[in-house]
Protein backbone atom coordinates (compact mmCIF):
# COMPACT_ATOMS: atom_id res chain seq x y z
CA UNK A 1 0.00 0.00 0.00
CA UNK A 2 2.92 2.22 0.60
CA UNK A 3 2.56 3.29 -3.76
CA UNK A 4 -1.06 4.07 -3.25
CA UNK A 5 0.36 6.17 0.03
CA UNK A 6 1.78 8.31 -1.80
CA UNK A 7 -0.26 9.01 -4.69
CA UNK A 8 -2.80 10.18 -1.58
CA UNK A 9 0.25 12.47 -0.53
CA UNK A 10 0.60 13.54 -4.00
CA UNK A 11 -3.16 14.72 -4.09
CA UNK A 12 -3.00 16.35 -0.50
CA UNK A 13 0.81 18.16 -1.02
CA UNK A 14 -0.86 20.11 -4.85
CA UNK A 15 -4.06 21.08 -3.21
CA UNK A 16 -2.70 21.68 0.10
CA UNK A 17 0.34 23.98 -1.15
CA UNK A 18 -0.84 25.03 -4.69
CA UNK A 19 -4.67 26.27 -2.93
CA UNK A 20 -3.25 26.95 0.39
CA UNK A 21 -1.28 30.33 0.29
CA UNK A 22 -0.33 30.45 4.14
CA UNK A 23 0.52 26.90 4.50
CA UNK A 24 3.16 28.17 1.84
CA UNK A 25 4.67 30.54 3.70
CA UNK A 26 5.36 28.06 6.72
CA UNK A 27 6.74 25.94 4.25
CA UNK A 28 9.57 28.22 2.82
CA UNK A 29 11.09 28.33 6.04
CA UNK A 30 11.82 24.42 5.14
CA UNK A 31 13.19 25.15 1.92
CA UNK A 32 17.02 24.12 1.54
CA UNK A 33 18.10 25.07 -1.90
CA UNK A 34 17.59 27.54 -4.19
CA UNK A 35 18.55 27.66 -7.90
CA UNK A 36 20.00 31.17 -9.46
CA UNK A 37 18.80 34.39 -8.13
CA UNK A 38 18.80 38.46 -9.10
CA UNK A 39 21.46 37.97 -11.21
CA UNK A 40 20.59 35.52 -13.08
CA UNK A 41 17.63 37.45 -14.20
CA UNK A 42 19.52 41.01 -14.50
CA UNK A 43 22.04 38.83 -16.90
CA UNK A 44 18.70 37.93 -18.90
CA UNK A 45 17.16 41.28 -18.62
CA UNK A 46 20.19 42.57 -20.72
CA UNK A 47 20.48 39.96 -23.79
CA UNK A 48 16.44 39.58 -23.67
CA UNK A 49 16.13 41.57 -27.23
CA UNK A 50 18.17 39.40 -28.86
CA UNK A 51 16.36 36.69 -27.38
CA UNK A 52 12.96 37.54 -28.59
CA UNK A 53 14.48 37.74 -31.78
CA UNK A 54 15.58 33.95 -31.55
CA UNK A 55 11.80 33.03 -30.26
CA UNK A 56 10.26 35.11 -33.39
CA UNK A 57 12.41 34.05 -36.14
CA UNK A 58 13.94 37.27 -37.14
CA UNK A 59 17.11 35.66 -36.00
CA UNK A 60 18.27 32.60 -36.80
CA UNK A 61 19.70 30.22 -34.41
CA UNK A 62 23.07 29.34 -34.10
CA UNK A 63 24.21 27.08 -31.90
CA UNK A 64 28.02 28.58 -31.38
CA UNK A 65 26.24 31.81 -31.07
CA UNK A 66 22.92 31.31 -29.47
CA UNK A 67 24.16 28.41 -27.14
CA UNK A 68 24.39 30.21 -23.95
CA UNK A 69 22.04 33.25 -24.08
CA UNK A 70 19.46 29.62 -24.29
CA UNK A 71 20.51 28.91 -21.19
CA UNK A 72 20.65 32.40 -19.52
CA UNK A 73 16.91 32.78 -20.58
CA UNK A 74 15.88 28.84 -19.54
CA UNK A 75 17.37 29.52 -16.54
CA UNK A 76 15.16 32.98 -15.99
CA UNK A 77 11.88 31.20 -17.09
CA UNK A 78 12.00 27.61 -15.01
CA UNK A 79 14.04 28.22 -12.12
CA UNK A 80 12.40 30.97 -10.23
CA UNK A 81 9.74 28.30 -9.19
CA UNK A 82 12.92 27.74 -6.45
CA UNK A 83 13.49 31.52 -5.42
CA UNK A 84 12.49 31.54 -1.91
CA UNK A 85 11.11 35.29 -2.58
CA UNK A 86 8.59 34.18 -4.94
CA UNK A 87 7.67 31.19 -3.31
CA UNK A 88 7.04 33.57 0.02
CA UNK A 89 4.97 35.92 -1.74
CA UNK A 90 1.10 35.76 -0.54
CA UNK A 91 -1.38 38.14 -1.62
CA UNK A 92 -5.21 37.05 -1.26
CA UNK A 93 -7.06 36.35 -4.21
CA UNK A 94 -7.78 37.56 -7.41
CA UNK A 95 -4.30 39.64 -6.67
CA UNK A 96 -1.78 37.81 -8.35
CA UNK A 97 1.48 37.00 -6.54
CA UNK A 98 5.07 36.74 -7.71
CA UNK A 99 4.13 33.17 -8.57
CA UNK A 100 1.55 33.72 -10.87
CA UNK A 101 3.66 36.21 -12.69
CA UNK A 102 6.23 32.91 -13.10
CA UNK A 103 3.69 31.00 -14.79
CA UNK A 104 2.23 33.56 -16.96
CA UNK A 105 6.06 34.69 -17.62
CA UNK A 106 6.39 31.30 -18.56
CA UNK A 107 3.18 30.20 -20.74
CA UNK A 108 2.77 33.45 -22.37
CA UNK A 109 6.66 35.01 -22.83
CA UNK A 110 8.28 31.97 -23.61
CA UNK A 111 5.82 29.14 -24.76
CA UNK A 112 2.99 30.74 -26.61
CA UNK A 113 5.39 32.78 -28.49
CA UNK A 114 7.39 29.75 -30.09
CA UNK A 115 5.36 26.98 -29.52
CA UNK A 116 3.88 25.51 -32.86
CA UNK A 117 0.46 26.30 -34.36
CA UNK A 118 -0.93 22.92 -33.48
CA UNK A 119 -3.29 23.39 -36.75
CA UNK A 120 -0.52 23.53 -38.92
CA UNK A 121 2.19 20.88 -40.21
CA UNK A 122 4.45 24.04 -41.07
CA UNK A 123 7.69 23.89 -38.02
CA UNK A 124 7.72 27.47 -38.10
CA UNK A 125 11.00 29.49 -39.38
CA UNK A 126 12.20 29.47 -35.64
CA UNK A 127 12.05 25.67 -35.13
CA UNK A 128 16.08 25.08 -34.49
CA UNK A 129 15.66 28.10 -31.40
CA UNK A 130 12.40 25.97 -30.27
CA UNK A 131 14.53 22.76 -30.70
CA UNK A 132 17.04 24.50 -28.67
CA UNK A 133 15.21 25.75 -25.57
CA UNK A 134 13.51 22.38 -25.45
CA UNK A 135 16.50 20.33 -25.29
CA UNK A 136 17.57 23.51 -22.22
CA UNK A 137 14.24 23.37 -20.53
CA UNK A 138 14.45 19.70 -19.72
CA UNK A 139 18.00 20.48 -18.30
CA UNK A 140 16.62 23.06 -15.99
CA UNK A 141 13.75 20.35 -14.87
CA UNK A 142 16.02 17.88 -14.11
CA UNK A 143 17.92 19.82 -11.99
CA UNK A 144 14.91 21.44 -9.94
CA UNK A 145 13.31 17.75 -9.29
CA UNK A 146 17.17 16.60 -8.61
CA UNK A 147 16.64 18.05 -4.99
CA UNK A 148 14.84 15.92 -2.37
CA UNK A 149 11.16 16.60 -2.55
CA UNK A 150 10.50 16.53 0.87
CA UNK A 151 13.08 19.16 1.75
CA UNK A 152 11.76 20.90 -2.01
CA UNK A 153 7.76 20.63 -2.07
CA UNK A 154 6.95 23.85 -3.29
CA UNK A 155 9.83 23.93 -6.14
CA UNK A 156 9.16 20.52 -7.33
CA UNK A 157 5.30 21.38 -7.00
CA UNK A 158 5.41 24.72 -9.25
CA UNK A 159 7.66 23.55 -11.54
CA UNK A 160 5.83 20.04 -12.40
CA UNK A 161 3.17 22.82 -12.97
CA UNK A 162 4.64 23.98 -15.90
CA UNK A 163 5.25 20.88 -17.87
CA UNK A 164 2.03 20.65 -19.81
CA UNK A 165 3.18 23.86 -20.89
CA UNK A 166 6.79 23.00 -22.00
CA UNK A 167 5.32 19.98 -23.98
CA UNK A 168 3.53 22.20 -26.38
CA UNK A 169 6.84 22.99 -27.84
CA UNK A 170 6.55 19.52 -29.06
CA UNK A 171 10.56 18.78 -29.53
CA UNK A 172 11.66 15.10 -29.28
CA UNK A 173 13.55 16.19 -26.35
CA UNK A 174 10.71 17.01 -24.47
CA UNK A 175 8.69 14.47 -25.52
CA UNK A 176 11.25 11.98 -24.66
CA UNK A 177 12.35 13.74 -21.04
CA UNK A 178 8.49 13.44 -20.09
CA UNK A 179 8.05 9.74 -20.98
CA UNK A 180 11.08 9.19 -18.83
CA UNK A 181 9.76 11.15 -16.39
CA UNK A 182 6.53 8.57 -16.16
CA UNK A 183 8.50 5.70 -16.40
CA UNK A 184 10.95 6.33 -13.66
CA UNK A 185 10.20 4.54 -10.36
CA UNK A 186 11.82 7.33 -8.33
CA UNK A 187 9.56 10.68 -9.84
CA UNK A 188 7.21 12.16 -6.93
CA UNK A 189 3.54 11.50 -7.81
CA UNK A 190 3.37 15.10 -8.31
CA UNK A 191 5.97 15.23 -10.74
CA UNK A 192 4.55 11.90 -12.59
CA UNK A 193 0.88 13.24 -12.93
CA UNK A 194 1.94 16.41 -14.40
CA UNK A 195 3.78 14.69 -16.54
CA UNK A 196 1.16 12.40 -17.57
CA UNK A 197 -0.86 15.14 -18.17
CA UNK A 198 1.50 17.22 -20.28
CA UNK A 199 2.13 14.09 -22.80
CA UNK A 200 -1.28 14.87 -24.23
CA UNK A 201 0.31 17.81 -25.67
CA UNK A 202 2.12 15.23 -28.39
CA UNK A 203 -1.14 13.85 -29.78
CA UNK A 204 -2.82 13.28 -31.89
CA UNK A 205 -0.51 10.30 -32.93
CA UNK A 206 -0.60 9.52 -36.59
CA UNK A 207 -1.86 6.21 -37.74
CA UNK A 208 1.09 4.30 -39.83
CA UNK A 209 -0.05 2.14 -42.86
CA UNK A 210 2.02 0.25 -45.19
CA UNK A 211 2.26 2.76 -47.98
CA UNK A 212 4.55 4.46 -45.01
CA UNK A 213 6.96 1.72 -44.80
CA UNK A 214 10.52 2.66 -45.62
CA UNK A 215 10.31 6.46 -44.97
CA UNK A 216 12.54 6.95 -41.80
CA UNK A 217 10.92 10.42 -40.43
CA UNK A 218 7.10 8.25 -40.32
CA UNK A 219 9.47 5.26 -38.75
CA UNK A 220 10.91 7.18 -36.20
CA UNK A 221 7.30 8.93 -35.22
CA UNK A 222 6.18 5.77 -35.53
CA UNK A 223 7.80 4.27 -32.56
CA UNK A 224 8.08 7.37 -30.22
CA UNK A 225 4.12 7.42 -30.92
CA UNK A 226 3.10 3.67 -29.91
CA UNK A 227 5.95 4.66 -26.57
CA UNK A 228 3.96 7.30 -25.62
CA UNK A 229 0.43 5.40 -26.07
CA UNK A 230 2.08 2.28 -24.68
CA UNK A 231 3.05 4.33 -21.56
CA UNK A 232 -0.44 5.67 -21.17
CA UNK A 233 -2.00 2.03 -21.58
CA UNK A 234 0.40 0.74 -18.89
CA UNK A 235 -0.97 3.64 -16.38
CA UNK A 236 -4.73 3.04 -17.33
CA UNK A 237 -4.43 -0.89 -17.23
CA UNK A 238 -2.30 -1.28 -14.42
CA UNK A 239 -3.73 -3.36 -11.17
CA UNK A 240 -3.09 -0.96 -8.54
CA UNK A 241 -3.90 -3.57 -5.25
CA UNK A 242 -6.25 -1.38 -3.62
CA UNK A 243 -8.17 -4.23 -1.52
CA UNK A 244 -7.12 -1.93 1.46
CA UNK A 245 -7.17 1.20 -0.07
CA UNK A 246 -9.50 3.52 1.96
CA UNK A 247 -12.05 6.57 0.20
CA UNK A 248 -9.03 8.80 0.20
CA UNK A 249 -6.57 6.32 -1.61
CA UNK A 250 -9.33 5.29 -4.23
CA UNK A 251 -10.00 9.03 -4.80
CA UNK A 252 -6.28 9.99 -5.69
CA UNK A 253 -5.85 6.76 -7.83
CA UNK A 254 -8.91 7.42 -10.00
CA UNK A 255 -7.74 10.86 -10.25
CA UNK A 256 -4.47 9.85 -11.83
CA UNK A 257 -5.68 7.52 -13.94
CA UNK A 258 -8.64 10.36 -15.12
CA UNK A 259 -5.83 12.05 -16.47
CA UNK A 260 -3.97 9.68 -17.96
CA UNK A 261 -7.36 8.41 -19.86
CA UNK A 262 -7.42 12.10 -20.93
CA UNK A 263 -4.14 12.35 -22.55
CA UNK A 264 -4.65 8.90 -24.41
CA UNK A 265 -8.26 10.05 -25.71
CA UNK A 266 -6.20 12.70 -27.29
CA UNK A 267 -4.08 10.02 -29.51
CA UNK A 268 -6.99 10.20 -32.04
CA UNK A 269 -6.31 7.40 -33.76
CA UNK A 270 -7.85 3.28 -33.06
CA UNK A 271 -4.15 2.46 -33.31
CA UNK A 272 -0.43 3.40 -34.30
CA UNK A 273 0.07 0.49 -36.80
CA UNK A 274 -1.67 -2.60 -37.83
CA UNK A 275 0.32 -4.59 -39.49
CA UNK A 276 1.25 -8.74 -40.03
CA UNK A 277 -1.64 -9.40 -37.72
CA UNK A 278 -0.48 -7.43 -34.78
CA UNK A 279 -1.83 -4.02 -33.30
CA UNK A 280 0.65 -1.84 -31.86
CA UNK A 281 -0.25 0.96 -30.22
CA UNK A 282 -3.91 0.19 -29.77
CA UNK A 283 -5.12 3.00 -27.80
CA UNK A 284 -8.73 2.66 -29.04
CA UNK A 285 -8.40 -1.04 -27.29
CA UNK A 286 -7.95 0.67 -23.26
CA UNK A 287 -10.49 3.17 -24.04
CA UNK A 288 -12.93 0.17 -24.74
CA UNK A 289 -11.95 -1.30 -21.61
CA UNK A 290 -12.78 2.18 -19.55
CA UNK A 291 -16.27 1.99 -21.29
CA UNK A 292 -17.21 -2.22 -20.28
CA UNK A 293 -15.36 -1.43 -17.09
CA UNK A 294 -12.97 -4.65 -18.30
CA UNK A 295 -10.29 -6.09 -16.02
CA UNK A 296 -10.17 -2.35 -14.48
CA UNK A 297 -8.71 -2.11 -10.53
CA UNK A 298 -10.24 -0.42 -8.99
CA UNK A 299 -13.40 -0.29 -11.36
CA UNK A 300 -13.72 3.04 -13.62
CA UNK A 301 -15.97 6.20 -12.48
CA UNK A 302 -18.47 8.31 -14.49
CA UNK A 303 -16.03 10.86 -15.21
CA UNK A 304 -12.90 8.59 -15.82
CA UNK A 305 -15.77 7.13 -18.81
CA UNK A 306 -16.86 10.32 -20.01
CA UNK A 307 -12.92 10.88 -20.58
CA UNK A 308 -12.76 7.31 -22.88
CA UNK A 309 -15.80 7.94 -24.40
CA UNK A 310 -15.18 11.58 -25.74
CA UNK A 311 -11.74 9.75 -26.97
CA UNK A 312 -13.84 6.87 -29.03
CA UNK A 313 -15.57 9.49 -30.60
CA UNK A 314 -12.76 11.53 -31.38
CA UNK A 315 -10.74 8.66 -33.32
CA UNK A 316 -10.09 9.53 -36.65
CA UNK A 317 -9.39 6.34 -38.76
CA UNK A 318 -7.56 7.37 -42.48
CA UNK A 319 -9.61 6.18 -45.58
CA UNK A 320 -7.39 2.74 -45.77
CA UNK A 321 -7.58 2.24 -42.19
CA UNK A 322 -8.23 -1.46 -41.08
CA UNK A 323 -10.45 -0.44 -37.88
CA UNK A 324 -14.16 -1.22 -37.49
CA UNK A 325 -15.81 1.46 -35.61
CA UNK A 326 -19.03 -1.26 -34.91
CA UNK A 327 -18.06 -2.22 -31.30
CA UNK A 328 -17.06 1.13 -30.28
CA UNK A 329 -20.63 2.70 -31.58
CA UNK A 330 -22.08 -0.24 -29.63
CA UNK A 331 -20.28 0.84 -26.52
CA UNK A 332 -20.74 4.68 -27.05
CA UNK A 333 -24.70 4.11 -27.05
CA UNK A 334 -24.63 1.92 -23.80
CA UNK A 335 -22.26 4.78 -21.94
CA UNK A 336 -24.91 7.49 -23.51
CA UNK A 337 -27.51 5.47 -21.59
CA UNK A 338 -25.28 4.93 -18.29
CA UNK A 339 -24.35 8.44 -18.42
CA UNK A 340 -28.47 9.24 -18.40
CA UNK A 341 -29.61 7.00 -15.93
CA UNK A 342 -26.80 8.42 -13.70
CA UNK A 343 -27.76 11.56 -14.43
CA UNK A 344 -31.40 11.29 -13.04
CA UNK A 345 -30.47 9.30 -9.91
CA UNK A 346 -27.94 12.66 -9.05
CA UNK A 347 -31.02 14.21 -10.52
CA UNK A 348 -33.38 12.86 -8.24
CA UNK A 349 -31.26 13.15 -5.05
CA UNK A 350 -30.42 16.63 -5.64
CA UNK A 351 -33.54 17.32 -5.06
CA UNK A 352 -32.87 16.80 -1.59
CA UNK A 353 -29.20 17.64 -1.20
CA UNK A 354 -29.53 20.64 -3.30
CA UNK A 355 -26.57 20.30 -5.23
CA UNK A 356 -24.83 17.38 -8.35
CA UNK A 357 -22.30 15.52 -7.62
CA UNK A 358 -20.37 15.92 -11.21
CA UNK A 359 -21.09 19.02 -13.53
CA UNK A 360 -23.57 17.35 -15.58
CA UNK A 361 -24.27 20.15 -17.67
CA UNK A 362 -20.54 20.66 -19.15
CA UNK A 363 -20.16 17.46 -19.92
CA UNK A 364 -23.55 16.51 -21.72
CA UNK A 365 -22.19 19.67 -23.86
CA UNK A 366 -18.64 17.93 -24.51
CA UNK A 367 -19.75 14.00 -24.98
CA UNK A 368 -22.83 16.03 -27.68
CA UNK A 369 -19.53 17.87 -29.52
CA UNK A 370 -17.53 14.22 -29.67
CA UNK A 371 -20.93 12.80 -31.15
CA UNK A 372 -21.13 15.38 -33.77
CA UNK A 373 -17.33 15.28 -34.43
CA UNK A 374 -17.68 11.44 -34.50
CA UNK A 375 -19.99 11.65 -37.47
CA UNK A 376 -17.56 14.19 -39.36
CA UNK A 377 -15.06 11.71 -38.95
CA UNK A 378 -17.01 8.77 -40.44
CA UNK A 379 -18.21 10.52 -43.15
CA UNK A 380 -14.79 11.54 -44.27
CA UNK A 381 -13.99 8.21 -44.89
CA UNK A 382 -17.01 7.26 -46.33
CA UNK A 383 -17.20 4.56 -43.19
CA UNK A 384 -20.17 2.23 -43.87
CA UNK A 385 -20.88 2.81 -39.83
CA UNK A 386 -21.73 6.37 -40.37
CA UNK A 387 -25.35 6.11 -40.56
CA UNK A 388 -25.05 4.60 -36.65
CA UNK A 389 -23.17 7.27 -35.82
CA UNK A 390 -25.96 9.75 -37.05
CA UNK A 391 -28.65 7.62 -35.06
CA UNK A 392 -26.40 8.20 -31.97
CA UNK A 393 -26.06 11.61 -32.28
CA UNK A 394 -30.32 12.09 -33.14
CA UNK A 395 -31.04 9.89 -30.64
CA UNK A 396 -29.54 11.54 -27.86
CA UNK A 397 -29.88 14.89 -28.61
CA UNK A 398 -33.14 15.43 -26.26
CA UNK A 399 -31.42 13.88 -23.53
CA UNK A 400 -28.59 16.34 -23.70
CA UNK A 401 -31.28 19.08 -24.06
CA UNK A 402 -32.70 18.19 -21.02
CA UNK A 403 -29.58 17.76 -18.92
CA UNK A 404 -28.65 21.39 -20.25
CA UNK A 405 -31.61 23.06 -18.54
CA UNK A 406 -31.59 20.82 -15.59
CA UNK A 407 -34.43 19.13 -16.63
CA UNK A 408 -35.46 14.85 -15.27
CA UNK A 409 -34.19 13.04 -18.67
CA UNK A 410 -36.68 9.44 -17.48
CA UNK A 411 -38.40 10.09 -20.42
CA UNK A 412 -35.58 9.37 -22.44
CA UNK A 413 -33.88 6.74 -21.24
CA UNK A 414 -35.76 4.25 -22.93
CA UNK A 415 -35.18 5.41 -26.09
CA UNK A 416 -31.24 5.59 -25.57
CA UNK A 417 -31.36 1.98 -24.16
CA UNK A 418 -33.50 0.30 -26.83
CA UNK A 419 -30.66 2.07 -29.35
CA UNK A 420 -28.08 0.67 -27.42
CA UNK A 421 -29.76 -2.79 -27.34
CA UNK A 422 -30.17 -3.12 -31.02
CA UNK A 423 -26.42 -1.73 -31.89
CA UNK A 424 -25.08 -4.84 -29.99
CA UNK A 425 -22.72 -6.21 -32.05
CA UNK A 426 -22.10 -10.38 -32.70
CA UNK A 427 -18.89 -10.05 -32.45
CA UNK A 428 -16.04 -8.07 -30.54
CA UNK A 429 -13.89 -7.51 -33.63
CA UNK A 430 -11.85 -4.08 -33.88
CA UNK A 431 -9.71 -4.54 -36.71
CA UNK A 432 -10.31 -6.20 -40.02
CA UNK A 433 -8.36 -9.50 -40.04
CA UNK A 434 -7.26 -9.40 -36.21
CA UNK A 435 -8.72 -11.79 -33.76
CA UNK A 436 -11.66 -10.59 -31.65
CA UNK A 437 -11.19 -8.54 -28.61
CA UNK A 438 -11.47 -10.38 -25.05
CA UNK A 439 -13.83 -7.60 -24.05
CA UNK A 440 -16.45 -8.39 -21.06
CA UNK A 441 -19.74 -7.29 -22.73
CA UNK A 442 -22.40 -6.91 -19.78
Amino acid sequence: MRRVATLVSFGAITAFYCLNPLAALAQVQFESKQLGGKSDEDQFRSQQAEFNRLQDGSLKYDAAMHKDLVVIATRYYALRVTWLNIQSDYKPAPTKTLMDNVRYDFQVILIDRIAPDPKSADPGKNELARIAIGNELTQRFKEIFAWPFEQNRLSHVNGAMLLPEMARLKTNDVGKYLSDLVKEPKTNDVVRFFAIKALGEFFPAREFVNLDEGKKPLEEQKLRDIDRVDLLIKLIERDWNVKNADAAEMEAIRYVRREAIKSLARSSVPAIEVARGKVNGAAVYTLMRVLADDGLNPTATMPEKIEAAIGVCQLKPREISAYDPELGLYLIAKFLHEFGSAYQKDWTESRVAKRFSIPWKFHAARIKAALATQVTHLNNINSNRKTTAQKLQTESTAMFNDIGFYNSVAGQLDRVGKLASDLRPATTTVFKNIPPLALKMN
